[in-house]
C-alpha cells in the first residue's frame, strides 16, 4: 500500500475538485460476502464487531484492495432514524467500533470508507406504509439520524461517506428542494471530519448536486468519482480521469471471493 488512502480522501473532503492521487482508489462495495473469510452467516458478522473486523480485513487483504466499507446500506438506517441514539442500532455500532479499531491501528494506509442509504431514499423507507401528510417531516427524521450517523463515525476515523439513492427527488411538492435541505447539514459535519461525501444513484443521475457533494458518475466524467456497475463480471478497466472508482450497490455477497480477486487482479495487470 504505497498511497496515503486517508490522507488523499481528505483531501477531496476539504475540495472536491482536488486531484490528489496517481491512480484513483478502487472501492468496490464488498461487505456482507466477507463473511466467508470466518465462514460464519452474514447476520451472525453484522452485528459483531470483532467477528465484522477480522471478516473486512481478511478479505481486504485476499482481494488486495486498499479500503474497505464498514457499513453498506439496509434497514439498518431506518431503525436508526426512528431511535433517540442512531449509532446504537446494533449494524451500525459495530461498524463504527470496527471503524476506530482500524483507525487506531492502519494509520493512512486504508482508506475507511462508509456506505449509508441515501436520504431520499431513507425518506422512502420512513413514509412506508404512513399517512403521509408532509413529506418534509420525513426528511427531516432521515436527516438528523443520518447526521448522527456521519458523525460518529467522522468521530471514528472514517474516511469517506458514501450514500446510496435511488433517483435524484423531482420538483414535485418543492422535494427537490427539501432533498438538498436534508444534505446540508450532514455535508456540513462530514467536511468538519474532512470526510467526502459520495453520492451514486441506482436510476438516473441528476445534472447537479447540492454543494460539498461528489455525484459518483458512469464512466467517470469530469467526477471526481467514478463507476462500476456492481456486476463484477463486467468489470474491464477503471473509468475516467477519477480520484475514486465505486460501486452503485454492494457486489453479489455469494461471489466466491477467489473468482472476484482472480478479476481484480485481471484488472490490476
Amino acid at each position: 500500500m504505497s498511497e496515503p488512502w486517508r490522507k488523499h480522501l481528505a483531501a477531496l473532503g476539504k475540495d472536491a475538485s482536488a486531484r490528489p492521487a496517481s491512480k484513483p482508489l478502487f472501492a468496490p462495495v464488498i461487505f456482507s460476502g466477507a463473511a466467508q473469510i470466518e465462514a460464519v452467516d452474514a447476520r451472525d458478522m453484522l452485528e459483531d464487531a470483532t467477528l465484522l473486523g477480522k471478516c473486512l480485513n481478511g478479505t481486504r487483504q485476499l482481494l488486495n484492495l486498499d479500503c474497505l466499507y464498514v457499513c453498506a446500506p439496509s434497514e439498518a438506517e431506518a431503525e436508526a432514524a426512528k431511535s433517540d441514539n442512531p449509532a446504537a442500532q446494533p449494524r451500525l455500532a459495530a461498524g463504527i467500533e470496527v471503524c476506530q479499531r482500524l483507525s487506531d491501528t492502519e494509520g493512512d494506509r486504508l482508506a475507511l470508507l462508509a456506505g449509508l442509504t441515501g436520504p431520499a431514499a431513507l425518506a422512502t423507507r420512513l413514509m412506508a406504509g404512513q399517512d403521509v401528510d408532509d413529506i418534509e417531516d420525513y426528511y427531516e427524521q432521515a436527516s438528523a439520524g443520518l447526521l448522527a450517523l456521519v458523525k460518529a463515525l467522522g468521530e471514528a476515523g472514517c474516511s469517506g461517506i458514501w450514500f446510496q439513492e435511488n433517483a435524484a427527488p423531482g420538483d414535485a411538492d418543492d422535494e427537490r428542494e427539501i432533498w438538498e435541505d436534508s444534505l446540508t447539514p450532514i455535508v456540513n459535519v462530514a467536511r468538519f471530519h474532512k470526510l467526502p461525501v459520495f453520492v451514486s444513484f441506482t436510476e438516473h443521475e441528476p445534472d447537479e448536486c447540492p454543494a460539498g457533494v461528489i455525484v459518483c458518475a458512469s464512466g467517470g466524467g469530469d467526477s471526481a468519482a467514478g463507476l462500476l456497475p456492481a456486476d463484477w463480471n463486467t468489470w474491464n478497466e477503471l473509468p475516467g480521469d477519477c480520484q475514486i472508482v465505486l460501486t452503485p450497490a454492494e457486489v453479489d455477497p455469494a461471489v466466491k471471493l477467489a473468482d472476484l480477486r482472480e478479476q481484480i487482479g485481471r484488472m490490476a495487470g
